[in-house]
């Protein structure tokens, strides 16, 4: 079943802008992220109000990520509270923490050994977060 509400058009729209931003120089504007999580809050709060949690949920999550060294900026963690404001059910919040944790170790693989890219150079995560956002939404 598609979960398509205003929430997830306009978290779509702000993590396709976040990947492209990615992609091309690795600079994604502080203020796209944060005003993406700005609508979206207001949004849940008005709509459903119980998706909060799972959005402070993600934060939390994703901090604790980029404090282990998993993520390496804030605007990973911006992506997915993004995520985590779409999310409706506790079964959608163990799915976004085990895809993260699956698509992240092969998507990390690939970079280091497809790509040849180093640990310690960037590496564009928010294509990956988009990946699971659309899984999120399909679900």
């Amino acid at each position: 079943m598609i979960n398509i509400n205003p929430v997830t058009i306009i978290a779509g729209i702000f993590l396709l802008a976040m990947m492209l931003f990615d992609l091309k120089g690795k600079k994604i504007p502080a203020i796209l992220g944060t005003t993406g999580i700005l609508a979206c809050v207001l949004l849940v709060l008005w709509k459903n109000p119980i998706s909060m949690l799972f959005g402070i949920a993600g934060f939390i999550f994703a901090y604790l990520l980029y404090e282990f060294g998993t993520f390496q900026g804030i605007a990973d963690i911006k992506a997915i509270t993004l995520i985590g404001l779409t999310i409706a059910s506790l079964r959608e919040f163990m799915l976004l923490m085990l895809l993260v944790g699956i698509l992240g170790v092969i998507y990390h693989f690939i970079f280091l050994k497809v790509f040849k890219i180093k640990l310690q150079e960037d590496i564009p995560l928010i294509p990956m977060f988009f990946l699971i956002w659309m899984i999120l939404m399909l679900v």
